[in-house]
């Protein structure tokens, strides 16, 4: 029995490590093609941790939405769409809750309170409070109240959802909990299609597709590197007498990759990497300035 165990662990292991590596590859890929390169060695540890990195996310994307559409379905259209709304609202609510404590520690960054005044305090945290009572009484009693359910998060989800688009440009937290959000309901949609009527093909290629471009452009850029993540470096470029451009200059800098025969660079202002060769380069260092004790003679 116990060798039947480990030959199915090994097989999943096995299964998972090389799934964790195509989706890798193709979060790579697709990150380095949007700053306009496409030079990527298949043999880099940054593929897997990427796929691993998408894989994770994707699990606790899907394990919260289906814990928010855990409720038993009602009998009534009317009671139906009062659940869906509700469950929905609850989805996103969590999602923007998940996003807000996931975001400080792989992205950097979260949702900053730090300039609003002390009357803005006061009159923040009694609405939130009513606000939620007010959200968690219609989730938990829709049957009793649906019409007033449905017109209640008929509003909310639209403007909420709104909001995270019009913010997720410039705010890693809104990404995340967009990404969250849609990728749950898309989960629990297939799961269900599944379960009724069976899958097509189309119903898993569009939703990835829909994922694996989403992913690499506006989540993996921003996660941290020290969690998978493909964030550019801050560094300073020491270039060399000879260099074609800058040279002998000290350059600011972010490193998107490096190969053997040189370095992409993201300079300030610029969405397109530039390609310098090592023979340019003297030195670099890994700050966001230069080295204090650098002098030029």
């Amino acid at each position: 029995m116990w060798m039947q165990v480990l030959e199915h662990s090994s097989k999943a292991v096995a299964l998972l490590v090389f799934v964790c590596y195509a989706v890798g590859f193709i979060v790579v890929s697709v990150r380095d093609a949007s700053f306009g390169f496409g030079e990527l060695s298949p043999f880099k540890p940054r593929i897997l941790s990427a796929g691993l990195l998408f894989t994770v996310l994707s699990f606790v994307a899907a394990l919260s939405a289906h814990l928010s559409f855990s409720a038993p379905i009602p009998t009534g259209i009317i009671a139906k769409i009062a659940r869906a709304m509700s469950r929905c609202w609850m989805h996103l609510f969590g999602s923007v809750l998940i996003a807000s404590g996931l975001s400080p520690i792989l992205v950097g960054g979260g949702y900053d309170f730090g300039q609003l005044p002390l009357w803005g305090w006061w009159l923040l945290i009694p609405g939130v409070m009513v606000f939620l009572a007010l959200t968690g009484a219609a989730v938990l009693h829709y049957e009793r109240f649906p019409r007033l359910t449905i017109l209640l998060f008929a509003v909310l989800v639209p403007l909420e959802t709104y909001w995270l688009f019009y913010d997720s440009p410039s705010h890693a937290s809104s990404a995340v909990a967009l990404w969250f959000f849609f990728l749950g309901l898309v989960s629990v949609s297939v799961h269900r299609q599944a379960r009724s009527v069976g899958l097509s093909l189309n119903d898993v290629v569009y939703p990835t597709i829909v994922a694996l471009s989403f992913f690499p452009t506006h989540i993996y850029p921003r996660v941290r590197q020290a969690w998978g993540g493909g964030e550019p470096t801050a560094i300073v470029a020491y270039f060399s007498q000879d260099a074609r451009l800058f040279p002998g200059e000290e350059v600011q800098a972010r490193l998107l990759d490096e190969s053997d025969q040189g370095f992409y660079l993201l300079l300030d202002g610029e969405t397109r990497a530039l390609y310098v060769p090592r023979s340019a380069v003297s030195a670099v260092f890994f700050s966001q300035s230069g080295l204090k004790s650098s002098s030029k003679k």
